[in-house]
């Protein structure tokens, strides 16, 4: 079984009725840019998602059946296991079937179908950026378009992301270096990724300013506590599990980017005895917060140095 690239499949021919779909790219995108299109592909027939087992046990056997009037549908179906796919797709049934892989392995049960794998070319997220600046009257160089697009890719935005960072600019204007930079230095979920990111490449300086940055803006002391746990939680995984599709803890879906850039990268920064030493710490530093109301910046800042302390 062989897989295509997105691109090359938009235009070849369509075969079968089954497509599995390999995802190298963000949920955002791929509602924004990739399902659109393959919807229009198929015919742009009637969408049923079904979004993991229990859902399939629910409303999944009424929705393979035919159409009482011959309605092709396009079933987009999420988060099943490899097994469970498999006799779906060997249910007779006139309508679309379209997977997304969970990390499955593949192999000859798929031979007879079409296994795509989804990838964001660097050129369709500038072309996208400047449609979007066209339609407003903005003016993008390359260098700016360069530089969105590599942002649109490394935090997952979509066209709501898109619009509100144009918001900022009049019809006429040119967008230079300095605003992306500076829209990004004050942009809270680019400040909380960058702060992650230091923490897991042990890097107390950094972590250190981006606390700082958030506390600035006013974000939550125990959302930050949140999602310095999630990371831990991820590096342990990535040590101790092979599962690398799905955050077993809260059960939903892993950004493939975010587990190859920012787990898997990292993974051996901290031993497990850190990694638990770090849990003890944020726990720690959450009932205090909860219980003596101290000053935030002074707790965050000594719990950063416990948790690099070597």
């Amino acid at each position: 079984m062989g897989k295509v690239e997105f691109k090359t499949w938009m235009n070849q021919d369509i075969k079968g009725r089954c497509f599995v779909l390999e995802l190298a790219v963000g949920g955002k995108y791929f509602e924004d840019h990739c399902w659109p299109q393959i919807v229009e592909k198929l015919g742009g027939g009637k969408v049923v998602r079904i979004k993991g087992k229990k859902e399939w046990e629910e409303k999944g056997g009424g929705a393979i059946l035919p159409s009482l009037f011959g309605e092709k549908k396009i079933l987009l179906l999420e988060d099943l296991e490899e097994s469970l796919a498999l006799k779906v797709k060997n249910i007779s049934s006139p309508h679309f079937l379209v997977f997304i892989s969970s990390g499955w392995r593949g192999g000859k049960e798929w031979s007879d179908d079409t296994w795509i794998k989804v990838e964001p070319p660097r050129y369709d997220l500038e072309n996208f950026w400047k449609k979007s600046a066209k339609n407003k009257g903005i003016f993008l160089d390359n260098q700016v378009l360069r530089s969105l697009s590599r942002w649109s890719k490394e935090y997952d935005w979509g066209e709501e992301d898109v619009e509100q960072f144009l918001s900022q600019f009049s019809e006429g204007e040119i967008v230079k270096m300095e605003d992306v930079e500076l829209y990004f230095e004050k942009n809270e979920r680019t400040l909380l990724f960058r702060f992650l990111d230091a923490t897991g490449e042990r890097n107390l300086e950094g972590a250190i300013f981006y606390l700082r940055s958030l506390l600035q803006i006013g974000f939550s002391p125990s959302l930050l506590l949140t999602n310095v746990a999630r990371r831990f939680r991820l590096l342990w995984q990535a040590q101790e599990t092979k599962e690398e599709t799905v955050d077993l803890w809260s059960g939903r879906k892993l950004s493939p980017f975010e587990w190859r850039e920012k787990i898997l990268k990292n993974k051996n920064k901290y031993n497990l005895e850190e990694i638990q030493r770090a849990f003890e710490i944020l726990y720690q530093v959450d009932k205090a917060l909860k219980t003596r109301n101290p000053e935030p910046e002074a707790l965050l800042l000594g719990m950063l140095v416990k948790i690099m302390a070597k």
